[in-house]
């Protein structure tokens, strides 16, 4: 992949998060400190399991969704609240808390 748009957004005066737009249509977004905020695959393109963490692997794998490609993962963050959802390629939408637990389907 190659780097072609980089953006820094300022709410406010302050740095909030990155964009990283790459050639084949991905973004990719950190929050101010480094961490993986969101990433979007464009169409034909998906999530590597390997960034996907272990508790949405093994929900995936349980419920045989994990024929399904992720088109998209992003961790939401909210005072003290982090919860992470997953994009399928059915459109589907699944939202997990932290500690695994699946919170909503969309």
């Amino acid at each position: 992949y190659y780097l072609v748009k980089f953006e820094r957004h300022i709410p406010g005066g302050r740095i909030e998060d990155y964009d990283d737009h790459l050639c084949d249509g991905t973004v990719v977004e950190f929050h101010r400190k480094g961490l993986l905020k969101n990433i979007e695959f464009c169409e034909g393109n998906y999530v590597p399991i390997s960034i996907i963490p272990e508790f949405i692997k093994k929900f995936l794998k349980k419920y045989k969704i994990n024929e399904q490609k992720i088109t998209g993962y992003s961790i939401e963050k909210h005072n003290l609240i982090i919860n992470h959802e997953i994009e399928l390629d059915n459109e589907t939408d699944l939202l997990f808390n932290r500690t695994g637990k699946l919170i909503e389907i969309d």
